[in-house]
């Protein structure tokens, strides 16, 4: 049994998908629910960028990849939904190659934004694809990748230590980073440096010994643009009498460290009374024995 004659019409919104499904022969009396009034050639598209979840400010790349099985030309069109698709918004059509830059900063900052591509090839045929993840549009707050890097949460330190921070902005705006420290557990905060650098060498000795201190860094651009501020919670021990000569890049014991806690356990104030009385006996004996000589 032959199959019966590919229905094309009728098509009357002009989707290039036949109105009506048709039959195809066979026992199984299958139906087409969406014949095309053409051989469809594109068979893949595929958003290449931006990716999912991504947070987005400022001229961003939009990538994608089509094919055509019998290497019609294709041009594109490409959209945006700034609601999780429910309504689409064009940007540009008749794009020859597959990538389109777009400006961010055009759109409302948003979380609920999808990208659509829509592929036509030169006989007719069209695919459609687009992201099913929403991602966000954050152009007020553009200083990303922000958080101290050194020392980590939980880490006791001890001498002068690097703090260390990563941040940049988008839009390559001068950033301020201010660096404060709590000694319990961020209720007050006091100032201990500014700078646009990465990093902050503190000493840690200018403070008491505790378990309930927190860096903070924060981030102000030129432009007034600031984020969230990056927190970590540490210990500080510095043993009395002894500080470490080394710089640390981040907090380690060393073979000394070790030691120091058993020396620790004689304080030195009592070493001194030790030998005081001592010298006093020794003094008193020979005395004594000089005496008796006589």
């Amino acid at each position: 049994m032959g199959i019966k004659q590919l229905r094309i019409s009728p098509d009357a919104n002009g989707d290039l998908t036949v109105d009506i499904a048709y039959s195809i022969a066979g026992g199984a009396n299958n139906l087409d629910q969406s014949p095309s009034t053409t051989r469809n050639h594109l068979v893949l598209g595929v958003l290449l960028n931006p990716r999912i979840g991504e947070i987005l400010s400022g001229e961003v790349t939009v990538q994608w990849i089509a094919i055509d099985l019998l290497e019609h030309n294709i041009t594109y069109s490409v959209s945006y939904s700034p609601d999780r698709g429910k309504n689409w918004i064009l940007l540009e059509t008749g794009l020859r190659n597959p990538f389109y830059t777009w400006d961010t900063t055009t759109v409302d900052d948003g979380a609920q934004y999808l990208i659509q591509i829509i592929a036509y090839c030169s006989e007719g045929a069209r695919c459609v694809f687009s992201s099913d993840i929403p991602f966000t549009i954050d152009n007020l707050r553009h200083i990303h990748h922000f958080s101290i890097s050194t020392p980590g949460n939980g880490d006791v330190i001890r001498g002068t230590i690097n703090i260390l921070w990563t941040g940049e902005d988008v839009f390559g705006h001068l950033v301020t980073f201010n660096v404060s420290l709590s000694s319990n557990k961020g209720v007050t905060w006091i100032d201990i440096g500014t700078t646009t650098e990465l990093s902050w060498l503190w000493d840690s000795t200018t403070v008491p010994d505790g378990d309930r201190y927190v860096i903070q860094v924060t981030a102000l651009c030129s432009e007034g643009s600031w984020c969230t501020p990056s927190r970590v919670a540490f210990s500080i021990a510095n043993w009395p009498d002894w500080k470490l000569s080394n710089t640390l890049t981040s907090p380690s014991l060393t073979s000394f460290d070790q030691a120091a806690p058993l020396l620790n356990t004689i304080p030195l104030i009592q070493l001194l009374e030790f030998g005081s009385v001592l010298f006093f006996v020794l003094t008193l004996v020979i005395v004594v024995r000089c005496q008796q000589s006589k």
